[in-house]
């Protein structure tokens, strides 16, 4: 079993509005801006009461409407997308940290967790991730880092301490001379770590695992010729010494 309570998570930070006053000499432009004012306004109530899912529904549709001007039109527009983009993540902050909320506490109370409860919290982790690059590939803006690194930070630190605790497993089948099914663990690990965003953990547990694959490869052909090579030569002196 695992402690998971020394466990550190980094902190979600949320954000304040920024105040939008935004003026064009395009006369399309100055009409969307004009147009999207209310929505905007609406949008903005919506986040100060922490009804963040319907402020979103506000500003992504200011989005949509500047994703229908021409390109040049959308260059003009790009400052007041860019904040508009601001707000969208600034909603998302505050909806994954009262849902990152609810299971770091959770997480940070398990002394001894089983690798299928770590699984758990990391499935919950994955879920909350999964969710938010769905959203922003919906609505055609960037991953954040920030609030992506605070979510892949989490499933990162259950991910590396489970995997390792099966590596352990697959260390020992090594050392006992079951390479084959080492290897098929070593690879099931590997699988999962070079599923997840390539951080730095992740990269550098691969590159660790990616070895221990080779070396479990290599002394696995050797073992067994060495035993073939064996059994021809056992064989060999007992086809000899019929012949005397």
């Amino acid at each position: 079993k695992i402690n998971l309570s020394n466990i550190t998570l980094k902190e979600v930070t949320g954000s304040d509005l920024s105040v939008l006053n935004f003026k064009s000499d395009d006369t399309t432009v100055d009409d969307l801006i004009k147009f999207s004012k209310e929505t905007l306004q609406e949008g903005d109530e919506y986040f100060k009461k922490k009804n963040y899912d319907l402020a979103l529904k506000d500003y992504e549709s200011i989005l949509r409407g500047i994703a229908r001007l021409a390109p040049e039109k959308q260059a003009a527009v790009k400052k007041y997308k860019d904040e508009i983009v601001k707000r969208i993540d600034n909603c998302y902050i505050n909806i994954y940290n009262k849902a990152l909320g609810e299971i770091d506490p959770k997480v940070k109370a398990e002394t001894s967790a089983t690798p299928a409860k770590i699984k758990e919290f990391a499935g919950s982790y994955e879920k909350i991730l999964l969710d938010y690059h769905g959203r922003i590939k919906e609505i055609n803006v960037p991953v954040n880092p920030t609030i992506e690194s605070v979510i892949v930070d989490r499933l990162e630190k259950l991910d590396i301490a489970n995997s390792s605790y099966e590596e352990k497993k697959a260390d020992l089948l090594y050392e006992t001379y079951k390479f084959s099914q080492a290897r098929k663990e070593y690879d099931k690990i590997y699988k999962l770590i070079t599923s997840r965003p390539q951080t730095k953990a992740y990269k550098d547990y691969a590159t660790k695992l990616q070895s221990k694959i080779n070396a479990t490869k290599e002394t696995g052909t050797s073992f067994v010729d060495n035993r073939v090579r064996a059994y021809c030569s056992l064989a060999e002196k007992k086809n000899f010494q019929r012949q005397l």
